[in-house]
């Protein structure tokens, strides 16, 4: 009876586990989605060296999504109206040594005076 108890239970936390899973990409419908496949990702360059060369060797490493390439912080103005980019940056929302840093991905082909201030 016990073990027929403890199965029940494992059988029960695996499917709650598989039910809250996230969205596959595989069959996923979105324009937003289709543009970002087909771009090619920037990395915005932060800045700060050390964390820069650890996110692109993981980049290296695990990015097999679309192309990728770094540029500097000031390309970005340039490169923001294209809609065959994507871009990878630190966002800081707040002020500097009291607000967070997140990374943000997100498409291009967006208006130059919609650029936020990425900075690390």
């Amino acid at each position: 009876m016990k073990l027929k108890l403890t199965f029940v239970l494992y059988l029960l936390t695996a499917l709650t586990l598989t039910s809250r899973a996230q969205l596959c990409a595989i069959d996923y419908k979105s324009d937003e989605f289709a543009q970002f496949r087909a771009s090619k990702t920037y990395f915005i360059k932060s800045g700060n060296a050390k964390f820069d060369n650890a996110a692109m060797a993981a980049l290296q490493d695990s990015w097999k999504i679309t192309p990728f390439a770094a540029i500097e912080s000031s390309e970005l103005k340039t490169k923001i109206t294209d809609k065959s980019a994507s871009f990878i940056g630190l966002v800081l929302l707040g002020e500097m040594n009291h607000g967070y840093h997140y990374l943000a991905l997100f498409n291009g082909g967006k208006n130059r005076s919609t650029v936020i201030n990425m900075t690390i």
